[in-house]
């Protein structure tokens, strides 16, 4: 945590405060009374219907200058206290994994984006001769998006602000994409014919490599499919935890087809069976 306030300059020192992150409704049900159900149910709305701290995408971060442009700010995140101490993410690890993430993050931009920002106003001078180069309207969505955390991109421009300042039309644009998000996942776990098809083309593909020599032989393939089978128990049993020890999870993460490696030691509080769903 002292390393993580030291890449963001105007935090000062380190005052031994957790990351200021809020808890999981999960985590609200356990710690309130069972004869109070309806307080995570009211945690719940909140957290999914209200502007909170992880809303980069619509929080209004910035100010408008004189000449009538938006003076936006790199997110800095889980450092305004909460307003409840009790609502607090009980996920150490992984809020703190978080905290240095987003501490990197503003380090490294706040490198790169002046020159970015230099790089726009200039494009913007072009753009009073040739009305037609939008070239600063390209690379200020870039700078919005992955400088500024505007990842779904609902900048309506700056001459239309309505989109970050009604309250309605806030929360529209926080619960639409996590409906969306919520219906493709019901689709992929349901749908059986995308999974065996999802399965299925890689390993014929594989197979018509071994016959045809073009890359593995037959004696390859066989001796692979064999240890594939002999580890996946263990690959199994592993499922859910920070750590495993079988060859077929650690050549997985080699060659980045697992998680991201912070992932691994997020959810510490929870089981392995909730860890792994």
């Amino acid at each position: 945590m002292k390393e993580s306030y030291k890449n963001i300059p105007f935090l000062g020192q380190y005052d031994d405060r957790l990351p200021q992150e809020g808890a999981t409704t999960g985590q609200m049900f356990h710690r309130s009374q069972w004869w109070k159900p309806w307080k995570p149910l009211i945690y719940w709305k909140k957290r999914t219907f209200d502007i909170n701290e992880s809303d980069t995408d619509i929080n209004i971060d910035y100010e408008l200058r004189p000449d009538g442009t938006r003076s936006m700010n790199i997110p800095v995140r889980y450092i305004s206290r909460l307003s409840d101490p009790n609502q607090i993410n009980s996920d150490i690890f992984g809020s703190i994994i978080s905290f240095y993430e987003m501490s990197i993050n503003y380090k490294n931009k706040s490198k790169h984006l002046p020159m970015m920002l230099t790089v726009i106003d200039k494009l913007n001078n072009n753009r009073k001769i040739n009305s037609r180069d939008r070239q600063s309207t390209v690379l200020k969505g870039l700078v919005n998006r992955q400088m500024y955390d505007r990842s779904k991109n609902f900048d309506t421009g700056e001459d239309n602000l309505m989109s970050y300042t009604d309250k309605w039309i806030r929360r529209s644009l926080k619960l639409i994409p996590g409906l969306r998000a919520l219906t493709t996942t019901g689709l992929l776990a349901l749908g059986w014919i995308p999974a065996i098809v999802a399965w299925a083309d890689p390993a014929i593909q594989i197979l018509i490599d071994a016959v045809s020599g073009k890359y593995i032989n037959l004696e390859n393939y066989a001796i692979g499919t064999a240890k594939m089978l002999k580890g996946m128990p263990l690959a199994f049993a592993g499922t859910g935890k920070s750590k495993n020890y079988n060859r077929m999870t650690a050549g997985m993460q080699y060659f980045g087809l697992a998680k991201h490696a912070s992932y691994n030691f997020r959810h510490m509080d929870r089981s392995q069976i909730r860890r792994t769903f």
